[in-house]
C-alpha cells in the first residue's frame, strides 16, 4: 500500500495471490504494547502541524491562493521562514498600532492608516515565493542559512507597503544583504 498525496488516498502498490502469501504471524520476541489514553493524548499534543493541516489553516487564515500555499508547503524551511515573516508582520501592523482591515475597502482605523493585513501576506508569499527563493536557489541554501532575517524581511516589505522604497529598489537591497550579513537593510530611510 502506498499514499497518495495528491489525492488524499491510500492507494495499491501491488497485490498478492492469496492472504496467506503475507505469511503474518506474531513476533515472539516483543511483547505486546499497551498504551494509555494520556500517554495517546501527549504524543498527539507533540506531534508537529502535517503538511495537510498547515496547508488548511494557510488557505483559511492567510487567504493564499492553493498554488501558492502548494509551492510553501512543498519547501519546508521556507514555510518556516514565510511563518516567522507572518508573525513579524503582524507584530508590526500591532507596534504602529494600525487597524486591520480584512478588505481594502473599509474605513481607515486608529491613527488614520489602514493596512489589508491579507494584501500584505500575499506581497509577503510572493517575495518569498519569488524574487526570494530564487536568490536562495542561484545561491544553493535555504532560507535560514541567508542573511535575511523574517524581521529585516518584514521591515522591507512594510517600507514597500508605506511608499518609501519601491519594488525594484527593494530587490536590490535584498540582494546586497544575502551578499553580505546585515542587522538592518543598508542605505535606507528608516
Amino acid at each position: 500500500m502506498g499514499w497518495d498525496e495528491k489525492n488524499g488516498a491510500t492507494v495499491e502498490q501491488r497485490s498478492k495471490e492469496e492472504a496467506n502469501d503475507y505469511r503474518y504471524f506474531p513476533e515472539p520476541d516483543l511483547p505486546v504494547l499497551q498504551f494509555t489514553k494520556e500517554y495517546l493524548d501527549k504524543l498527539r499534543f507533540e506531534m508537529p502541524e502535517l503538511p495537510a493541516q498547515k496547508r488548511k489553516r494557510f488557505l483559511e487564515e492567510f487567504g493564499l491562493p492553493e498554488a501558492d500555499v502548494e509551492n510553501l508547503i512543498n519547501w519546508k524551511e521556507l514555510t518556516f521562514y514565510f511563518e516567522e515573516l507572518v508573525s513579524e508582520i503582524d507584530e508590526w501592523i500591532n507596534q504602529d498600532n494600525l487597524s486591520f482591515n480584512p478588505s481594502p475597502h473599509e474605513g481607515r482605523g486608529r491613527g488614520g492608516v489602514a493596512v489589508d493585513r491579507n494584501a500584505l501576506i500575499k506581497q509577503a508569499a510572493n517575495w518569498c515565493l519569488q524574487d526570494f527563493s530564487a536568490m536562495l536557489n542561484a545561491k544553493l541554501i535555504n532560507p535560514d542559512d541567508s542573511h535575511v532575517k523574517p524581521e529585516n524581511f518584514a521591515e522591507l516589505l512594510k517600507l514597500i507597503q508605506q511608499g518609501k522604497i519601491s519594488g525594484s529598489a527593494a530587490k536590490t537591497v535584498l540582494k546586497l544583504c544575502l551578499k553580505k550579513a546585515a542587522s538592518r537593510f543598508p542605505l535606507l530611510p528608516i
